[in-house]
């Protein structure tokens, strides 16, 4: 889109600067010189000495800022006079020698034969082509003829409705007639541009005027030219300027510019009688000449331009290096939600056996109660034991009594519900929640050892020399060097902008100074009846809509049509009256402007420079727009960047206490899983003397039981003797007994206690590792999107630097070169060409070309 713009851009401002130069000149000098031609045949003068005269005239003063000569210079005008058909017949040369510095002699060159001195009595001598008047401190103005062809030739054809046909056929025919004028360009130059040769045309712009009574010519259509009406007359112009499209067969960024650029001049009307009068035509190639060749260049930008693919290129580099580093992440991040998942998978295992192993120490602690409130009723039935065995030889029922008793004992000892029994099924159960923890353990173990892996990869990934935080941080860098870059860029666009808005101001200045000159004027103008008259060229060049190219083609035409108009009714009482005021205005005088004539002259010079300079301006200003535009982007990109860098450091710590902390929760795990294979030894200890302790209740028991029945007592009174030292042993130890009981239901007690704690941290531990599971999926999805996000930032370095940056660079190539090159070589040969028949080297010069080409007539 870019490319299209500048290639339309700098099409339009070629073809618009230079038409404009050369129909603003032209067209104003040959319109002049026709009026002027048909009020002299109305007054029987001279015809052909007098638009000589007046073409000259024209010529010199049109269209340039009026200054004062300083220095000696040479003005030739030269006559060719062709036939009908526009083969050239004879040259005549005028030669005027301005004396500025007032030399007694002038030395001059000239190739022209038959000199005369057409303004004095001066006399000349001759040394080959050198040529020396005693010009006494005056002027001199001589002619001369000459055999040369002269540099733009023409040629006309007659068509009479259709076909082809000679002038001396055509006069007194009636039908549609066509008369078609082709020019060739014969001066041909070799120019090098970038090393190579090409060949260009010196760029003359040739006008072509007639007359075409309104009595015989009807339904006048014009290519290439411009009607204006004149009393009972039509009064045609014809613009071209043969070779200048060949001269400008020019390449942006290998695309042709094509401008359209007119080469001949044709007319076709209804005619009756066909009947002509000569036709006038001029050619000169200095109306290029005020365009400053030097302000066409392009180097600032392109210096800019390099500056900004530098810039491109590393953040580009910077992007890929990025995204070579994501997949790491990606990777270790999977990893670590893969080892807390497995960790979390785990924790219902461990928090399923604390939870038992609580119930279990609840049901040890619950039984070691109860043995403990029954120990009284043991202690008090071993103590009457002991009593009764003493006694036992007094009597049979205090023998009875104490066996009851102690039976009453040992049944409660051995009760599978609160005894013995139940302390046994206490510790199995136990004994099942420290297996089941010690399990849950060693899962904790492994997978605490995976996240502490996982997140010292992570960290390795990130920290380094060539890690993504270093990454990431040489990005930030080629980042500030783009945004940098584009800001230059910027910069000097605005700088080369703000030249066209000082040289637009400088002609809205010139074009107001004008129209408040003109103002004085508008009234007694208004009365001619020609609103193209009013003089406003501030408000006509500088509306709300501005200088559109159809507004271009539009003010042109209008100052075309004044300057015919006053230079047609030059003798009007009104038009005579106006030029008079302004010649006796001494203001106006060292301004440039010494007629109504020179007003719209003016007008003219300021639409074409303010249409040349605002076309620049439009280039510029849409290169700028775009650069402004990625200049936004880098910058938002370079914020986000510089803010990650920022939270680097930040990043980093929390790394290091995740790792930090990963290893205590390994360390922490391996120490639970120590302390449960203690436990686990411990219990199994505690469970051997509790089932040694239900065999022996129960045996206890069925001793008892034997007691009771009939047959027991005799054998218990025969064995009284070793009863009493039995139960002598059992009183003596029943303390210890006691003691024991008491020390295992202290041990139950404080064993629930921790297994409630454990219980509580078990739950801890799992909502911690929840927590810690959910994070490492959240990290490894935050590590794919920024994978993606980073390949997309990739993608986009590379199409912002292939289609942006590099579109910007490859409009200002090589190509941009040779047409500005071109350009300016082009509109020189212009500038160069000063003179047809010779002139000193020490002296400037001028040439104008005047064409008259005979008429048809009966």
């Amino acid at each position: 889109m870019i490319k299209k713009k500048l290639f339309k851009y700098g099409s339009v401002f070629m073809c618009a600067a230079l038409m404009a130069c050369s129909f603003a000149a032209c067209g104003t000098n040959t319109s002049s010189a026709v009026q002027n031609e048909v009020a002299a045949n109305e007054q029987d003068t001279d015809t052909e000495t007098m638009i000589a005269d007046v073409l000259t005239s024209q010529l010199s003063s049109a269209p340039k800022v009026a200054t004062e000569a300083k220095t000696d210079s040479k003005e030739e005008t030269v006559f060719v006079f062709t036939k009908a058909d526009g083969q050239q017949d004879h040259v005549i040369v005028n030669e005027k020698l301005k004396n500025v510095t007032g030399k007694s002699s002038i030395t001059d060159v000239s190739s022209l034969s038959n000199i005369t001195n057409l303004t004095g009595d001066e006399t000349s001598t001759t040394n080959g082509n050198s040529l020396t008047w005693a010009a006494d401190g005056n002027s001199i103005t001589y002619q001369g003829t000459t055999t040369q062809t002269a540099p733009v030739s023409m040629k006309v054809t007659y068509y009479l409705d259709g076909k082809e046909i000679s002038a001396s056929d055509l006069a007194g025919k009636s039908g549609k007639v066509t008369m078609r004028f082709d020019y060739t360009n014969n001066a041909k130059k070799t120019i090098t541009v970038n090393g190579k040769t090409k060949t260009v045309y010196v760029p003359f712009t040739m006008v072509t005027g007639m007359l075409l009574p309104s009595d015989n010519f009807s339904n006048i259509e014009v290519t290439n030219g411009k009607i204006t009406e004149v009393n009972d007359s039509n009064v045609v112009f014809g613009i071209t300027m043969p070779g200048l499209k060949d001269s400008l067969d020019m390449k942006f960024d290998n695309e042709k510019l094509d401008l359209d650029v007119p080469e001949y001049f044709e007319v076709t009307a209804d005619v009756t009688d066909f009947e002509l009068d000569m036709m006038m035509s001029m050619a000169t190639s200095n109306f290029l000449s005020d365009i400053d060749t030097d302000d066409l260049s392009i180097d600032n930008l392109k210096d800019k331009v390099n500056e900004l693919q530098d810039a491109a290129d590393q953040l580009t580099d910077g992007t890929n290096q990025l995204a070579d580093a994501t997949p790491q992440l990606v990777d270790g991040s999977k990893a670590l939600a893969d080892g807390t998942q497995q960790l979390n998978d785990q924790v219902p295992t461990l928090t399923d056996g604390v939870s038992q192993l609580d119930n279990g120490a609840g049901q040890l602690s619950d039984g070691l109660s109860t043995v403990v409130s029954s120990m009284p009723a043991l202690t008090s039935g071993i103590s009457q034991l002991y009593d009764g065995s003493g006694k036992l030889f007094d009597g049979a029922k205090t023998l009875n009594d104490g066996v009851n008793q102690l039976k009453a004992g040992t049944s409660q000892l051995a009760d599978e519900t609160n005894g013995l029994p139940a302390l046994q099924a206490g510790i199995s159960q136990y004994t099942e929640g420290v297996a089941s923890a010690a399990d849950g353990s060693d899962a904790l173990a492994s997978g605490s050892a995976q996240v502490a892996d996982g997140l010292a990869q992570l960290q390795a990934q990130l920290s380094g020399e060539n890690g993504l935080m270093d990454g990431m941080v040489k990005l930030a860098d080629g980042s500030a060097q783009v945004s940098n870059g584009l800001a230059q860029l910027s910069d000097g666009l605005t700088a080369s902008i703000s030249e066209y808005e000082s040289n637009k101001t400088k002609l809205k200045t010139s074009a107001q100074a004008l129209e408040a000159a003109g103002t004085q004027l508008n009234g007694t103008l208004s009365a001619l009846g020609n609103d193209n008259l009013l003089i406003q060229p501030a408000t006509d060049m500088y509306s709300e809509s501005g200088l559109t190219t159809a507004a271009q083609t539009a003010l042109a035409n209008k100052y075309m049509d004044a300057y015919s108009f006053v230079t047609a009714n030059a003798s009007n009482p009104v038009v005579t009256a106006l030029n008079a005021g302004i010649a006796a205005n001494a203001q106006l005088q060292a301004a440039g402007i010494t007629d109504l004539a020179s007003i719209y002259k003016n007008e003219m010079v300021i639409l074409v420079n303010t249409a040349a300079n605002e076309s620049a301006g439009k280039v510029e200003n849409t290169v700028n727009s775009s650069v402004a535009q990625l200049a936004a982007g880098a910058a938002q990109v370079n914020a986000g960047l510089q803010s990650a860098v920022a939270k680097k450091d930040t990043l980093e710590t929390a790394l290091g206490q995740l790792v930090a902390g990963s290893s205590s929760v390994s360390s922490g795990s391996a120490q639970l899983n120590s302390g449960l294979s203690q436990l686990k030894s411990n219990n199994d200890t505690l469970n051997g003397g509790i089932a040694n302790a239900v065999s022996g209740a129960k045996q206890l028991d069925a001793g008892t039981s034997q007691l009771t029945a009939a047959s027991g007592v005799p054998a218990l009174v025969s064995g009284t003797s070793d009863l009493k030292n039995g139960i002598g042993q059992l009183s003596e130890s029943s303390p210890a007994l006691v003691t024991g009981i008491n020390a295992l239901d202290d041990g139950a007690k404080q064993l629930k206690i921790g297994t409630a704690q454990l219980l509580q941290g078990a739950g801890a531990l799992a909502s911690g590792v929840t927590q810690l599971n959910d994070g490492a999926h959240e990290l490894s999805d935050g590590a794919e999107q920024l994978n993606d996000g980073v390949v997309e930032l990739n993608n986009g370095m590379i199409q912002f630097n292939e289609e942006g940056i590099s579109q910007i660079t490859s409009l200002v190539g090589s190509d941009a070169d040779d047409a500005i090159d071109t350009i300016k070589k082009v509109i020189n040969l212009g500038k160069d060409y000063q003179s047809f028949a010779g002139k000193a080297d020490d002296m400037d010069g001028s040439v104008t070309f005047i064409y008259k080409t005979e008429g048809v007539t009966k």
